[in-house]
């Protein structure tokens, strides 16, 4: 709006962008995947850094696949705001 660019709507975004990937990986709100939940309970690993992996383990192909649905659904739900 100003020709310039903040980080102001920052969470804004991360917000979004977190509504996509649970809509993609938690509801099965995806065509190309299906309904199917793609993340798992919020349990830390044992020996891990303290942040638990939401995802459960899946192909590179199927992560590629959750990444571009998101990037979609991310894309519809700015266009919406």
């Amino acid at each position: 709006m100003f020709g310039s660019i903040t980080t102001g709507a920052s969470n804004d975004l991360q917000r979004v962008t977190d509504l996509a990937e649970r809509m993609v990986t938690t509801h099965g709100m995806s065509k190309v995947l299906g309904s199917l939940a793609y993340q798992q309970g919020q349990q830390a690993l044992f020996l891990s850094d303290g942040a638990p992996n939401l995802r459960r383990m899946v192909s590179e192909e199927t992560s590629q696949a959750i990444d571009r649905e998101v990037k979609t659904l991310w894309k519809r739900l700015i266009d919406k705001l």
